[in-house]
């Protein structure tokens, strides 16, 4: 039997799950010819701020669920600022060929600046202008998808998942 304080972890993976359903069933008219993609990120070894030890889990499970609805899945765990960086810079490769894109992310975020921020673990923001220098602004990870329409489905801060069509 759940204990009162595991309340708020199971609502968030429901949410989560309802989340990348929603994004998957919103793909379900691409034949099983098309191209799909999907970037899943978890970040939980964080070096300058308490480690999070859900969020490569929950990494993990989207990915291999995301697999077997016939994504092609790249997995970044515990990635640093430049991993993430190289990460984008190869996905959006991908999605521009692809008829589907998928991007998960759990881990820590903030908003600094009126923009929602991606935390790599290596990140040390003691301030908001710091946020533009060491963490991905989720501007950046639309950036690459404004030819194609984009709907994001969020439970903010923990995990954030862009469906494009």
């Amino acid at each position: 039997m759940p204990h009162l304080s595991d309340i708020p972890l199971m609502t968030f993976r429901l949410l989560l799950a309802l989340a990348i359903y929603l994004a998957v069933l919103g793909s379900a008219t691409c034949q099983a010819d098309r191209s799909r993609v999907a970037l899943v990120i978890g970040n939980g070894a964080y070096q300058k701020v308490p480690t999070l030890p859900n969020p490569p889990r929950d990494a993990g499970d989207v990915a291999d669920a995301l697999q077997q609805l016939g994504f092609n899945v790249t997995r970044l765990i515990d990635g640093d600022l430049a991993q993430m960086n190289q990460a984008l810079i190869d996905f959006a490769a991908a999605a521009a060929r692809a008829d589907t894109a998928t991007v998960f992310y759990a881990g820590h975020g903030i908003e600094a600046g009126g923009q929602n921020w991606l935390i790599p673990v290596d990140a040390e923001i003691a301030s908001d202008a710091d946020a533009s220098k060491r963490a991905i602004s989720l501007h950046q990870v639309q950036g690459w998808s404004r030819r194609r329409t984009a709907s994001v489905s969020s439970s903010w801060t923990r995990a954030a998942t862009i469906h494009l069509r």
